[in-house]
């Protein structure tokens, strides 16, 4: 059974900045970061323990996932 993936409020903004951007480097190029953004959080929702650990702390763990092809990085917290 998949994990629920919970997206902040700041990351939608990220995305969202993101988002604009690629649009404006070249038409079409945002709906394929939103592409690969969208593979990698049905990925994070499968395996969520299979992503680089970046620090544990008292009551979480955090991983961090690249975007493929694109210079973004998602922070999950465990």
């Amino acid at each position: 059974m998949p994990y629920k993936i919970i997206i902040r409020e700041e990351a939608h903004v990220d995305t969202q900045e993101a988002f604009d951007y690629y649009e404006k480097i070249r038409v079409g190029m945002s709906e394929e970061f939103l592409i690969e953004l969208i593979k990698r959080y049905d990925m994070l929702a499968i395996q969520p323990g299979n992503y680089s650990f970046i620090n544990e702390q008292k009551d979480k763990i955090l991983r961090d996932v690249v975007v493929n092809r694109f210079p973004y990085v998602i922070v999950l917290k465990l």
